[in-house]
């Protein structure tokens, strides 16, 4: 059952111990690890109607903690996006502390994360982390 502990309170014990790691230990696709190399982001997060409520809780302590932008709860899937998903807007700035705090908070849930630039395809395609399993986006809309 997912509950409100599964959130951990101490952000920053966190940011500290992922700073420590010499590469951190993020399951990602294509050996790649989340670097922070643009000026803007966004983390979407991925769900089902069996996590939708961790979702929910999740996005409310992303907002409180960290002060971003963070959209609705999609109940159905929007864009490129194969899954129920919200998105989480953040900038370089944001990066180092929020990433960590994503990737130890997200209790399984996948999360895309990708730079924001002027090509969405390639933010689409090249400029993707993933924290968790990958999945196949539908990059069609972008072409």
């Amino acid at each position: 059952m997912l509950t409100d502990s599964n959130i951990a309170d101490n952000t920053e014990a966190i940011s500290d111990n992922a700073k420590a790691r010499a590469q951190p230990d993020f399951p990602v696709s294509a050996n790649q690890y989340p670097v922070n190399e643009f000026d803007n982001y966004h983390a979407h997060l991925y769900y089902d109607a069996d996590s939708v409520a961790f979702a929910a809780r999740l996005r409310e302590q992303i907002a409180e903690k960290f002060d971003l932008s963070v959209g609705r709860l999609h109940e159905k899937n929007v864009g490129p996006h194969p899954m129920w998903s919200c998105q989480i807007t953040f900038t370089g700035n944001d990066f180092d502390r929020f990433m960590p705090w994503l990737d130890q908070n997200r209790n399984g849930m996948t999360v895309l994360v990708h730079g924001v630039t002027d090509n969405a395809l390639k933010d689409h395609t090249e400029h993707v982390y993933w924290l968790g399993e990958a999945a196949e986006l539908d990059t069609s809309i972008f072409r």
